[in-house]
């Protein structure tokens, strides 16, 4: 018998006979309510029992144990344990122990073996059949490989089907013996409906990967997630998702668990969701533990709804909505909020009790709820201006000159790789673009401001421009006109005595009315 700490500070008495659990009780409530919590534990005051549960209960390891994951990997330490990985090393997530081209994480969510090259099992997509048709049909575990080109897609799981586990993965060419995400762009082209659309209610647990696909023109989002499964996880990498609307209530990516749901995961890596109409992303927890992870990605100027009203309700770059007494894990990595209209980040309710935050590496712009920001703050973390530069719709690099250069952030899975953001650009086949920092011909500095803020543009402009400045309200701040012919000189406009917060510049010029949205602090 063991006694392990729960994190209701009492000891749960755990009962194994030749390798066997048999029981596992507390001693006054007869059960364990927060053994599926452990990631509470204090690790050092019980190692050998830690220890010798990972040795002996192996099938324990996929069920109660399964929140224990001490570097934060999304692979719980027992399941890395009996597959030769380190439970202390983030970093063997994103390695492909057998080098099938899967890496562990993915192996791990597909309830394959990273050790064996025969799992999981690649199915091609031949375009036989409506790509609806193939991905409902996909056997659970496998990969589904899409060549590149241009699919009209509306996806909904069929209601009564099991919840799947299932890799879709784009940038194949057309006999599939080569992938480039650049040279063969896979695109997910959406209409009326969400693009993916999974609502899962069937099963015990699901695990959907997205690698290496644009998501584009949806017009009530691109993937809304709902389940009420035990366990539910989500993961997109190298994925672009642009050029979406979503109204107000929901978002681009609308990831929401039910109460009956012990454990949810969302995972951005290495991803952009840029240039949306609506809230970026929605993470609304239920979950006895909920866990979102931000990793070498890139989430900004993201606008409101289009049948959104002052005041806004859309346009957060990130919104997490906690309810109960839950646990929500907040991992974030190498990667820019920014520019998103109506704010960067927002946490509801303002004082989550369980929250629990790794910030590193960062470029952060607007908290909507300033006792928040204090959990993004980490000494690597900055909030300025990080310059992004848009080579095509939603693909951005960092301007040479960017701070995001020279404060440790580096957006990239590798040393070996150029500082970057999300998925690659392809610069290769995008023509040369003149470097300058901001949104199209127009740039603002400093970001963020706190009083006097200039505006520069191109030398060739001979128009007066008309503008204003509004704040996230839409009550109008100031109003004026920049002067023809301004030329190298960049003009100045002072903002004294307004609150800290998100604001905009709103100028009419040859090509119509454009917005800029800046920080102010006072």
């Amino acid at each position: 018998m063991f006694f392990v700490e729960d994190s209701s500070l009492s000891k749960c008495q755990v009962w194994v006979k030749n390798g066997l659990l048999l029981k596992v009780e507390h001693p006054r409530s007869k059960y364990c309510p927060y053994l599926n919590s452990l990631a509470i534990l204090t690790f050092k005051s019980v190692k050998q029992i830690y220890l010798g549960l990972l040795l002996l209960l192996p099938q324990f390891g996929t069920a109660q144990l399964e929140s224990w994951d001490n570097d934060w990997d999304g692979m719980p330490d027992p399941w890395e344990f009996h597959r030769s990985l380190d439970w202390n090393d983030p970093t063997d997530a994103w390695k492909d122990q057998d080098q099938d081209g899967v890496l562990n994480i993915y192996e791990y969510l597909l309830g394959s073996d990273p050790g064996d090259p025969a799992q999981p099992v690649f199915i091609p997509y031949h375009q036989e059949q409506p790509l609806e048709e193939f991905i409902a049909n996909a056997p659970r575990g496998s990969v589904l490989q899409i060549p590149d080109g241009v699919y009209p897609l509306h996806y909904e799981h069929p209601f009564d089907a099991e919840a799947p586990r299932v890799m879709i993965q784009g940038g194949w060419n057309a006999d599939f013996s080569e992938r480039d995400v650049c040279q063969y762009p896979t695109v997910f082209e959406g209409g009326e409906q969400p693009i993916l659309n999974f609502l899962l209610t069937e099963g015990n647990s699901s695990a959907i990967i997205l690698d290496g696909l644009q998501l584009r023109g949806g017009k009530a989002g691109a993937i809304r997630h709902i389940s009420y499964l035990s366990k539910v996880q989500l993961l997109l990498s190298e994925c672009l998702v642009t050029e979406n609307e979503a109204h107000p209530a929901q978002a681009i990516l609308h990831f929401e668990d039910g109460a009956s749901t012990l454990i949810s995961d969302l995972i951005l890596v290495n991803s952009t969701f840029s240039n949306n109409n609506g809230s970026a992303i929605r993470f609304e927890q239920s979950a006895n533990r909920g866990n979102f992870k931000l990793l070498n990605s890139l989430v900004a100027f993201n606008a409101p709804s289009l049948d959104d009203e002052l005041p806004f309700r859309s346009g957060y770059g990130l919104r997490f909505e906690s309810f109960a007494d839950s646990l929500l894990q907040l991992q974030f990595l190498n990667s820019i909020i920014w520019g998103n209209a109506k704010a960067d980040v927002l946490l509801q309710p303002e004082d989550l009790p369980r929250l629990l935050v790794d910030s590193r590496h960062n470029i952060y712009g607007y908290f909507e709820n300033d006792p928040n920001a204090a959990f993004f703050n980490g000494q690597t973390d900055r909030s300025t201006d990080p310059f992004l530069l848009e080579h095509s719709t939603g693909y951005y690099t960092l301007a040479s000159l960017s701070p995001a250069r020279g404060t440790g952030i580096f957006l990239g899975m590798g040393d070996d790789l150029e500082v970057d953001i999300g998925p690659r650009a392809c610069l290769e086949m995008i023509s040369a673009t003149e470097e300058k920092a901001g949104r199209g011909k127009w740039i603002l500095y400093p970001n963020p401001v706190t009083e006097h803020l200039y505006l520069a543009t191109e030398p060739s402009m001979v128009k007066e421009l008309p503008f204003e400045i509004r704040d996230a309200f839409g009550r109008i701040i100031t109003r004026g006109r920049v002067p023809a012919n301004l030329g190298q000189k960049p003009f100045l406009i002072h903002l004294k005595e307004e609150p800290t917060g998100l604001y905009f510049f709103i100028g009419l010029d040859e090509e119509g009315v454009f917005n800029i949205p800046f920080c102010l602090a006072n």
